[in-house]
C-alpha cells in the first residue's frame, strides 16, 4: 500500500430541505483502489490511473487537491493458478477486502467522506461491509448504477467471476436453489467468509437496495429481483419517466434509511459512449443521465460513500471512458 497524502479540501453541497438551503460540507478523501480480482478481463487495476491522467488533461486541479490513499491490489497474483473456478480468485479477494476496509473505517473516524475508484465492482462488497462495521446499528441504504445486478454467487455465476457477485454478498445469498454449478466446499467456505466479512451478514436488506440502469441480467437473477420485491429502474424505465422521478422515487423508497452508499458502475452507460469497461452494454444511460443521477444523489445529506468502478484502459478508445468518468467526477466535486 502507497499513500498519496494532499492538502484538505473540503467540498460545499447544496441540500433544499423544507424550503429552506442548507450549506453541507463535505471532506473527501480519494480511496484508489487498484485491484481487480473480481474481473474477467485484465486491466480494470489501472482503470484508477486513467481517471488521475484524464483529470490531468482536463486540468481537473481539484482532484490533485483532495488527499487520497492508494492501495495496490497485488497485481503480480494475476498469473496464479485460478484455484476456486466458481470464484475466482476469491481467496485474493478477501485478502484485498481486509485492507480496504481498515482504510474505509480510519477515514470515517478522521471525519472524511470517503470518494472511492476501484477496479473491478467485486471491490465494493468490501465498502459496504466497511461502512457497516463502521456503523453497525445504522440502516444502511445501496444505490447500485450498473447494467448488471451482481447478484450472483458461485452456485449461479455462469463465469465465477467475483465482480459479478457483490450484491449477493451483502444481501449474504448463497442461490442454491438456482445452482448451475456445484462449488467445492472450499470455495463455499471462502464464500460465507466474504458475505460475513466484517462481523455482519446480511449487510443490508433488499427492500433497502434500488438498481437503476441494469439490462443485462441472468435469469436467476431477474428470479431474485423478483422473489425479493427488490426496487429497481431499467434503462427503459429511465427513458419513460426521467432521471427526476427516477431520483425522487429512488429516494422516497431509501427514506427511512439512515445512511446511504452509491455504487457506480461505469457500464451503466452506453457501450457507444464507454468501450473501455470489461462488460460494456448497449441501450445504456446517456451521460447527461449519469450525470443528474450522481449530481441528484449527491445532494443527499445521508450520503456517506460514493464509489466508481470498471474503467478499463486496456480496452479503451483514446482514453474515452476515463474522460467520461473524470468529467462525471469533476462535476461533483466542482
Amino acid at each position: 500500500m502507497r499513500f498519496r497524502q494532499k492538502s484538505k479540501k473540503i467540498t460545499r453541497v447544496e441540500v433544499s430541505c423544507c424550503d429552506q438551503v442548507l450549506t453541507m460540507k463535505r471532506n473527501i478523501s480519494i480511496i484508489e483502489l487498484a485491484a481487480e480480482f473480481g474481473a474477467g478481463t485484465r486491466g480494470a487495476s489501472l482503470g484508477v490511473d486513467a481517471l488521475r491522467f484524464a483529470c490531468l488533461n482536463k486540468q481537473y486541479d481539484k482532484y490533485f487537491e483532495l488527499p487520497s490513499i492508494y492501495i495496490e491490489g497485488d497485481p503480480e497474483r494475476l498469473v496464479d493458478r485460478v484455484s476456486f473456478p466458481n470464484a475466482k480468485r476469491i481467496d485474493l479477494i478477501l485478502d484485498v477486502y481486509e485492507r480496504h476496509i481498515q482504510r474505509v473505517k480510519e477515514l470515517i473516524e478522521e471525519k472524511y467522506f470517503p470518494f472511492v475508484i476501484s477496479g473491478d465492482h467485486s471491490n465494493a462488497a468490501g465498502t459496504v461491509a466497511a461502512l457497516k462495521s463502521q456503523y453497525p446499528d445504522k440502516r444502511l441504504g445501496v444505490i447500485w448504477i450498473d447494467a448488471h445486478a451482481d447478484l450472483h454467487t458461485p452456485y449461479s455465476s455462469p463465469s465465477g467471476n467475483v465482480h459479478g457477485m457483490p450484491v449477493a454478498a451483502i444481501l449474504n445469498l448463497t442461490n442454491e436453489n438456482l445452482a448451475i454449478r456445484k462449488p467445492s466446499k472450499e470455495t463455499i467456505k471462502h464464500w460465507e467468509t466474504l458475505c460475513q466479512i466484517g462481523g455482519i451478514a446480511p449487510k443490508i436488506a433488499a427492500e433497502d437496495l434500488v438498481f437503476i440502469g441494469i439490462r443485462d441480467l441472468e435469469e436467476q437473477e431477474w428470479n431474485i429481483i423478483k422473489q425479493y420485491n427488490i426496487q429497481h429502474f431499467t434503462n427503459h424505465d429511465l427513458n419513460r419517466l426521467g432521471s427526476a422521478t427516477v431520483l425522487e422515487q429512488t429516494q422516497q423508497h431509501l427514506q427511512e434509511c439512515d445512511l446511504i452508499y452509491v455504487s457506480f458502475d461505469i457500464d451503466s452507460l452506453d457501450k457507444d459512449l464507454v468501450p473501455g469497461t470489461g462488460t460494456p452494454v448497449e441501450d445504456g444511460l446517456s451521460f447527461g443521465q449519469a450525470r443528474d443521477l450522481l449530481k441528484g444523489f449527491w445532494e443527499m445529506e445521508k450520503l456517506v460513500c460514493l464509489e466508481f468502478t470498471e474503467i478499463n484502459p486496456l480496452l479503451d478508445v483514446r482514453n474515452k471512458t476515463a474522460d467520461i468518468a473524470a468529467d462525471l467526477f469533476y462535476e461533483l466535486i466542482k
